[in-house]
């Protein structure tokens, strides 16, 4: 039997995020990046700084604010979708 962990390691996760330009990136991650890994790919993908935007479930019904957080405990399925949200004006 292969421990739980381990399959969350190999487990692919095809994600497409949505920048706030209407730009669409996609990319494969391995369950167990953190969406700070998955920022940090984006923001060399695109040549922008993408630091203060927060990521939003396709839905609309979730902030993804902790970036520390893997894909698999944020709860994100294979060929989900995200978007990144410039931070509210204050």
């Amino acid at each position: 039997m292969v421990p739980n962990e381990y399959c969350v390691v190999l487990q692919q996760v095809l994600l497409a995020i949505k920048l706030p330009s209407g730009q669409r990136i996609e990319h494969q991650f391995a369950a167990s990046n953190q969406l700070y890994s998955v920022l940090r790919y984006v923001e060399t993908a695109t040549e922008q700084d993408l630091t203060d935007c927060l990521f939003v479930s396709a839905d609309r019904s979730a902030i993804l604010s902790d970036l520390k957080l893997t894909i698999a405990a944020a709860g994100i399925l294979n060929r989900s979708i995200l978007y990144l949200q410039l931070p509210p004006d204050d």
